[in-house]
């Protein structure tokens, strides 16, 4: 009797650890940490290979290659300078261009080319009479509230956020350099982002335009024309504006 109840507790207890092993094992494989080990043991893979290749690799090929490869990009590089400077050329010969951006769906008149202003690779609008004539999703008067912290901005939320705000009055109403919201239309079509550079305070509420959401027309002209991207903007030339 005791070896009969003994051998039901042993297969109790396997069957209570199998079930435990195979939980775990359903559980671990898809965690975050099985996941990470996972990756990890391919990067170690892949640098074995790669130092198996390595080691293989004639040193004076090894060289041209990387000469070749150097050339490429430089030459690359030249190309791209070359075709801004072109570009920036053509546009310097329509510096003088006036006309109206419109709604690419209605037509409605949103302001005037020379309102157009450029940083890196956004085209945005910061003038008070765009805004008048289209709709923003996220009020001009609504910002993300951060608090300037040692040098770094905190968002609400941030735990160092909400200690500090008690013991400080040094906190801002800004909005991130990032889309805060949408700029429409007044047919509902979007335009583009609302935002704002943080370091560019001054430039006040912008519009980061969609180029593919728009189009032109030069004054004195009926005809409406598009640009596939703002990159191939030719027909007028859009000022920058750059870091203070």
């Amino acid at each position: 009797m005791n070896n009969h109840v003994s051998m039901l507790k042993t297969c109790r207890n396997n069957a209570w650890h199998f079930l435990y092993r195979i939980l775990f094992l359903l559980y671990y494989l898809d965690s975050v940490n099985h996941k990470r080990e996972e990756a990890n043991r391919k990067r170690e893979t892949e640098m074995d290979n790669a130092i198996k290749i390595w080691e293989k690799t004639d040193r004076d090929e090894f060289k041209r290659r990387v000469e070749n490869k150097t050339n490429e990009l430089i030459q690359i590089w030249e190309n791209e300078i070359l075709a801004e400077r072109i570009l920036l050329n053509e546009q310097r010969k329509n510096e003088n261009v006036t006309g109206i951006i419109c709604c690419k769906k209605c037509n409605h008149e949103l302001g005037e080319i020379a309102w157009l202003k450029r940083r890196n690779t956004a085209y945005f609008i910061t003038n008070e009479n765009f805004f008048k004539k289209t709709t923003v999703s996220a009020t001009p008067f609504t910002r993300v509230q951060e608090i300037l912290f040692k040098g770094t901005f905190l968002q609400r939320g941030n735990k160092s956020f909400e200690s500090y705000k008690k013991s400080s009055k040094q906190v801002f109403d800004i909005s991130l350099a990032g889309r805060e919201g949408d700029v429409k239309c007044q047919c509902g079509s979007k335009l583009g982002g609302f935002q704002k550079y943080l370091d560019r305070r001054d430039l006040g509420d912008m519009c980061a335009l969609a180029c593919k959401n728009v189009k032109f027309r030069r004054d004195n002209e009926t005809q409406y024309f598009m640009i596939p991207k703002w990159t191939a903007v030719r027909e007028f030339y859009v000022p920058f504006i750059e870091e203070l």
